[in-house]
């Protein structure tokens, strides 16, 4: 006699199965560096849809550093003078000096 399993085992073994890849192929990975020190692990509970929230963990898109790697800007620099990306803008930029946050200390900046 065969019984089926109920939905909602059938769910939780899925998404168990899923996330355990997600974090296996997450470990493995040798991209994602700047992402992984904010990130450590994948979890459901942390999922951004927020894009500008992931231009700022990724430091892609709209900074001039970023632009300047695929020939889209010429200059890599802030109007500042200094490296445009996005720990320039959040800790030491003068036309973003409201909004500066704190700068890790010691091992925890590799940048």
């Amino acid at each position: 006699m065969s019984v089926p399993a109920p939905y909602s085992y059938v769910k939780r073994v899925c998404k168990e199965f899923l996330m355990n890849e997600w974090n296996s192929y997450w470990k493995n990975s040798t991209t994602g560096k700047r992402t992984k020190e904010i990130l450590p692990s994948a979890n459901l509970d942390l999922l951004i849809n927020n894009k500008y929230a992931i231009y700022l963990f990724t430091n892609h898109r709209p900074f001039p550093a970023y632009l300047c790697r695929f020939k889209i800007l010429n200059n890599p620099d802030c109007l500042c003078g200094e490296h445009a990306d996005v720990d320039h803008y959040l800790t030491s930029c003068m036309y973003t000096k409201d909004y500066h946050l704190l700068l890790p200390t010691g091992a925890a900046r590799t940048h």
